[in-house]
This record gives C-alpha cells, structure tokens and sequence, in this order.
C-alpha cells in the first residue's frame, strides 16, 4: 500500500513537473515573442529549460536602421520574465553568429541617430555576462567586412567592462577593443588599436555617448604617412581637428594624397570647413577625368548650409584634363564659388570628341572663380613651335592655335574624311569662339597651310585652305565658306568596264557640313598619274548639302577651256546627287584620254581633237542630248583580241576613223536617256557605241587622202623652263610660213636617244604646250595646232630630244 502511494505520488510529481515546465515554457515563449515583436523581430524557435534557468531563440530576424540583422542564436540564462523588467535578473546572454547587412542603411543616416531599445539598454548593463562570437557587418559605407571574433561585456551594473577582438576583411587585418562604461553621469574611456593592411590605427576616446559629450583621438599610421583627428562632441556639434602627412584619401570619385592642417565642423545637416593650407599629390577626379600630380589651397572656408565655397589661391601643377563635349559641366548649382587666384603650371587638357580626344600642348596661366563664372586664360608652345591660348571671357571661350599638326584635329573634320584619311598633315591655324554652354556652339577662322589628305586611291593637297565658320555645333558645321587655292586632286584611273561602281568622288560628295560658298581656285585633278587632266581649275559650289546646290567647274583640259555646271541634291546618306549637268568643251587634245583609253582595253589616240556641248538631267530616269566632233583622230594599233571597238563594231579604231571622217572630222549628234542608277558616262558611252555602229552601217567608204607635210624647224624639249629668246625669234617665223600656207600644224616628239619615260613624256607634252600657246597668242588658230604623243618610234640618232614643227595639209 505504501508502495503504491509512492508511485502515484512520484508520477502526480512528475506530471506536475511537466505541466510546470510546458507552462514556464509556453510563457517564456509567448513573453519573448512579445517582446521581439515590440522590436520588429520575429524568431522560428524559441527553447526554455526551466531547471537549467536557460532561454534559447533561434533564427531571430530583424531591420535596424534600414539594414537586414540575423542570429542564428540567442543564448540567455536567468529568469526569461524579467527581460523587460527594470533590472533584468540575467546571468549570461550570448549571441552566436550574427549578420548585420548594413547596405541598407538610409544615406541619411548620423552616427548620434545610434539609439537602442531601452530593453536591450537595460540586458547590456544588467546581464553579469553579454558576449557576440563569430559575427559580422557586411557593406559598412564601403569598408570591408567587420568581423567580430569574440566582444564581451562584463563588470558590475555600475561600470561596464567591454573587450573585444576581430578583424576587417580578413583575419590578418586585425582590431582590439578595450572600453569602461559607466552607467552613471562619468566619463567612459576606450581604446581601440586595428591593423588594416599597412595602415596602424591607434583610437582613444572620453566622454558620454549617449549625452552626446565625447572626446576622440585617432592617430593612423601607414610607413611614413600619418593622420590624427582630434574629435569633439557637444551636444549636436562635432568639430574635429585634422592634422595629415601625405595621407592618402581613396574615394570611389577620388584619390589623393594630403598634408596640412584643419577643422571640419559638424552641426545638423551642416559642415563648416576651414583649413589655412592644404597640399595635395597624385590627385585623380575620376568624374571629371583628371589627374593633378601637385595642388596647393591656402585659406579654404566651406559652409554647406549656406552653400558657399570661398579660396583664396589655388596652385595647380603638372596636370591632365579630359573634356567631354558630351558631358555638362555645371558651376551654377545653387552654391556660390570664389577663388580668386587660381595658377595653373604643365596643364595637359584633352578634348573628347565622339568620343575620340584631341591633345594640346602644356599650358600655363590663370584662372579665377567669380560668383560661379570661370574664367581663365591659358597658353603654351610645343617644340615643334605649335602654339595655343584659351582664353574664357563672358562665359565663351577663345582658342587660338598656329602651327596646329592637322592630324591632331582628325576628329573635327567631316566623318567620311575622319574615317578614310591615311595621312592628314597641314599646318593649321585656329581662331575660334566657343560656347560650351550652348552645345559647343563655334564660330571663327581655320586656316591650313600645306593641306594633304590622302588614303588608299585619292589624295587632296592645297597650299592654303580656309575655312570661316559662322556657326558649327556638337553635330558638325552647320554655316560656313571654304576656300583653297593652288589645289590639287590626286584620283585613280577607273576603266570603263567599272563605270556604275561607287564613284571615288564618294567621300568627298558624302561631307556632311552644310557651306554656303566653297571655292578652290587655280588647281589641277590628276587621274591615274602624275600628268593632270585638268589645269587651272576653279570650282564653285553654293549651298552645300542642301535641296539648292549649284556647282562650277572650270578649267584647261586638253590645252582648251572646259566649263561645266551641276545642280546636285543631297540624298538621305548625305551623298550628294547630281540633277542636272551642262558641259562643254572645244577642241582639247584627245590623247590626254589616252591611259583610260589603254586602262579600258580600247587603242589608244596619238593624235586628235574633241569638242563636246551636253546637257543632262536625272529625275526617274537620265535624259540628255550630246553634240561631239572629233578631229584628225590617229589610233595606235592593238592587238585585234584586246581592240574593244573591233570587238563591239568588226572594225579597228583606225578603219573606223577612215571610215567615217569627212574632211578628217567626225561628228556625232546624241540624244541619250538610261536609268537613275546608271553612271552618266556609261549612259553617253552606249549611246556614242550605237551611232558609230549606225554610222558604219549607212556611210560609204571616202577617197584616200595623200596628206602633204613640211618642215618648218623644231624646239628642244624643255624641262620646266620658258622658251628662250632664240626660240621665240624662230618660232615667229615659223608663224609667218604656217600663215601663208593655212595648212595644220603638228608638234611632232622626236626623243633621240633618250630613253621614253614617263618623265620624258611629261616634258616633251610640256614643250608642245608652250609652243601651241605661243602660236594661237599670236594668229595661229588652236584648233589647227595638234600635238603627238611621244612614243618609243619617236627616237632618233639625234643627241637631243625636241619637237619638230609640221606644216600639214
């Protein structure tokens, strides 16, 4: 009986044990749920053993301050009730493994904001034992990771004994703590000492955090550089005292490296910073794409509440600056700028455009900031004497440059040419107004002396070439005249079976800028060699890249006057089309055309004269009509499976000649029309095919003519010189025999034994143009002079080269 009353007193006890500890621990958990949603927490487990006094809570989540905080456990041993009493009865609280992802932190955020829960308050000063092992912030304002290896509070309730250790990023970049917190009205004293690669940081400080009275010592040490900050809190007030040796500051916006003395003062949202001298080196702004290898400020006054930034001189010294034309850069943002004494020494500006830059030499001069509005003014010379001065007045900028490299200013010229020129080379002369303010907006001079733009196949040279800008922006020249003058074109020569390719006029018809007047005067066009096609050659365009442009073409070709005028359009790729062409041209010497009559496969002409009157025009289709006369044409002989007029009309160019010529003259009267894709000479050269195949189908084969020849005298071949005075006194009486006679005259090469080169042939064309214009100054018609082109039959056992003078009939 006794027994049996045991056992059921024993199990009524250890039911009652168990109904007590499920109650103690459904209280403590609702208790500590309460009180973790009274701050935002939450937890997935909590866990209380009520004859060890232990509370566990696992997996506690939270937000403070905007960032994510997260402990896998909370370890407390005490009474779990009294946790928001006045005096927690708590013997140790331990907290493992916590994260604190401060990322999230509102940038608005101040060091005084840090205020904690009155319960957490009241745990840290009454807990006999706190500790945080193995924790860490993440994404502190750019630091690395803070690890906490191990913090510790201990001490009686009335003076708090924190130490603590851990370290930044990794273990090898260690801190200590040691700090006594009163709880009473006493100072709290702290020491702290970190190691952070090659930085030591010694950190000491007095006062009362929560009373916001503190007292800060920071000394940094990294090799031979140094910082100390003497910090002082009263009330909302931090003023702080900076004394720095060649410290370096590393901001994602800036680098450098400091020395000197100063005070920065905090109040509210207020700074105040005063500094009498500061020395920087090896500044980079990555913002604004500088570097400055030495800076000095002397008296520095910054106020961030009243938006003011006042410098009394600032020395700025071996420095790079990019500007970008794309970029704004902007002074007048509600604060007001004073510096007035700004030395500038080796500054190296870079201009970007599209993104491409544009060097000057060192500068060095002024600058000074006036109520937000910079100005400066700027010079410097290069070995190579190229010179530059910026100079800023009124918000505009003026640049003055000579001796400017051209290919240093690749990128201001027109894209097609930016992108096709191979060599670029002038001497370049700028006097320009800039607004950049207003989208770069530009007007003024350029001038170019000893232009040569050359690529692959073309190149264009000028003596001197001017350009007046009325107005030009970020999108190119938008009103402007050019003007060039002893020009030349260098093209290659294009056979007629590549006629409908792309023109090599291409690049030039494609320059975007819209001119009101280009002029290129007394100039030549070579095609495929270093003989010009075309001599003193003037060409007029008005109204470039616009519905209304209008082009004049004048110039020597053949030894005659060639004139052509074009309307043109600009079409969606900013290529100029033609829309309408007129040309003329009377009695050029023919074999001019010979090395595109070889290059095309066809004879080519020794002897001859042309005459064309054509007009053009080009909408859906080409429409045009041709009036040609050709005169005393004389082919050389090809090889019958390479002469591409025996091909095309079963005769040689020379039985054809005979063929058709009446009087020796040919005549041709076109009309022609073809598609707006086609090329306008492949249009005439179908056109001129066919009638020549008419003609031979319906003309009668006429008499054979015994030409009649005399020999008036002969010239030597000169090399670049004039006719000398026994050649003029000759030449006149060759005249007055020709006069008599009425017969042609023909300028026959005779080479001797000189061997034919292209220099040889150059001289001898030269010759037979100072002759011919001799003789038409002076009654002889230039119609009835011919030239003959030299020849490999044209030599003789004569010692010197010269042209022999024929009277023909």
């Amino acid at each position: 009986m006794y027994l049996s009353v045991s056992g059921v007193l024993l199990l009524l006890l250890i039911a009652w044990h168990y109904s007590i500890q499920v109650t103690a621990h459904n209280t403590a958990r609702n208790q500590v749920t309460s009180w973790l949603q009274n701050m935002g927490a939450s937890a997935e487990h909590v866990d209380f053993r009520m004859l060890r006094g232990a509370l566990t809570i696992n997996n506690i989540k939270a937000t403070y301050l905007g960032g994510d905080l997260f402990i896998q456990q909370l370890f407390i041993k005490g009474n779990p009730a009294s946790i928001t009493s006045e005096h927690p009865l708590l013997q140790q609280v331990v907290i493992n493994h916590a994260s604190y992802d401060a990322s999230g932190i509102n940038k608005t955020w101040q060091p005084q904001h840090m205020t904690f829960p009155d319960t957490l308050a009241r745990i840290f000063y009454h807990a006999k034992r706190v500790q945080l092992i193995q924790s860490d912030i993440k994404q502190t304002f750019g630091m690395p990771k803070f690890l906490i290896k191990q913090l510790t509070v201990s001490g009686s309730p009335n003076q708090r004994h924190i130490t603590a250790q851990g370290s930044l990023g990794n273990t090898t970049n260690t801190w200590q703590m040691n700090s006594i917190v009163p709880t009473q009205n006493q100072q709290q004293t702290g020491h702290i000492i970190a190691q952070y690669q090659d930085i030591t940081s010694d950190i000491n400080w007095t006062g009362f955090w929560l009373t916001k009275n503190l007292k800060i010592h920071v000394q940094q040490q990294r090799q031979n550089k140094s910082l100390q900050l003497n910090i002082n809190q009263e009330d909302n007030q931090w003023r702080t005292q900076f004394t720095a040796n060649a410290w370096d500051i590393v901001r994602p916006d800036l680098q450098t490296s400091i020395t000197g003395q100063g005070e920065i003062i905090k109040q509210g949202k207020t700074w105040v910073i005063n500094s009498p001298k500061l020395s920087l080196t090896d500044t980079s702004l990555h913002a604004l794409q500088s570097e400055i290898t030495k800076s000095t400020v002397h008296d520095v006054h910054i106020n961030t509440a009243k938006q003011r930034i006042a410098i009394d001189s600032l020395l700025i010294q071996d420095a790079t600056f990019t500007i970008d034309t794309y970029s704004t850069i902007q002074l007048d943002n509600g604060w007001h700028i004073n510096l007035d004494n700004i030395s500038l020494l080796d500054i190296h500006p870079t201009l970007r455009v599209q993104n491409a830059p544009i060097t000057f030499p060192a500068l060095n001069g002024y600058a000074k900031i006036k109520n937000n509005q910079l100005e400066f003014d700027v010079s410097g010379q290069s070995a190579n004497e190229q010179f530059v001065r910026i100079k800023s007045q009124d918000g505009n900028i003026h640049l003055t440059a000579k001796e400017v490299p051209l290919r240093l200013l690749r990128n201001l010229l027109p894209k097609p040419l930016q992108e096709k020129a191979l060599t670029l080379q002038g001497d370049t002369q700028l006097q320009l107004t800039i607004k950049p303010w207003q989208q770069w907006q530009t007007t003024g001079k350029v001038n170019i002396h000893n232009m040569h733009l050359a690529s692959k196949n073309q190149a264009f040279k000028a003596a001197t070439f001017d350009l007046h800008i009325q107005h030009a922006d970020l999108q190119g020249v938008q009103q402007a005249t050019a003007t060039a003058s002893q020009w030349m074109m260098q093209l290659p020569l294009t056979p007629r079976q590549a006629w409908g390719t792309p023109s090599h006029l291409e690049n030039w018809m494609r320059i975007p800028w819209q001119l009101q007047n280009i002029q290129l005067q007394d100039g030549r066009i070579n095609i495929g060699g270093e003989q010009p096609w075309f001599n003193q050659a003037n060409l007029y365009i008005s109204n470039w890249q616009t519905k209304n442009t209008s082009l004049t073409f004048q110039s020597d070709f053949g030894l005659s006057k060639l004139n052509a005028t074009m309307l043109l359009q600009p079409d969606a790729q900013h290529m100029m089309q033609w829309k309408k062409i007129q040309l003329s041209i009377q009695h050029a010497n023919m074999f001019t055309l010979s090395p595109w009559l070889s290059f095309s496969g066809m004879p080519t002409l020794n002897k001859g004269q042309f005459s064309i009157q054509m007009q053009a025009t080009k909408k859906t289709n080409i429409q045009g009509t041709a009036k040609l006369l050709f005169s005393h044409l004389q082919f050389t002989a090809l090889n019958t499976q390479d002469d591409f007029l025996l091909q095309a009309t079963g005769q040689t160019g020379q039985s054809i000649i005979q063929h058709l010529s009446r009087n020796h003259q040919i005549s041709y009267q076109l009309n022609f029309q073809g598609e707006a894709t086609q090329d306008l000479g492949q249009v005439i050269g179908q056109a001129l095919l066919q009638a020549t195949m008419n003609k031979l189908s319906h003309t009668q084969n006429p008499k054979p003519h015994n030409e009649q020849r005399k020999v008036l005298g002969s010239i030597r071949i000169h090399q670049n010189d004039p006719l000398s005075h026994n050649e003029r006194t000759r030449l006149r009486q060759m005249i007055k025999r020709a006069k008599r006679h009425g017969w042609h005259v023909e300028l026959l090469p005779d080479l001797g034994t000189s061997e034919l080169t292209s220099q040889l042939k150059i001289q001898s064309y030269q010759t037979q143009a100072l002759i011919k214009h001799f003789m038409s100054k002076r009654g002889i018609k230039p119609q009835n002079i011919y030239l003959i082109a030299a020849q490999n039959k044209h030599h003789s056992t004569s010692s010197t080269a010269s042209i022999h003078i024929h009277l023909v009939k």
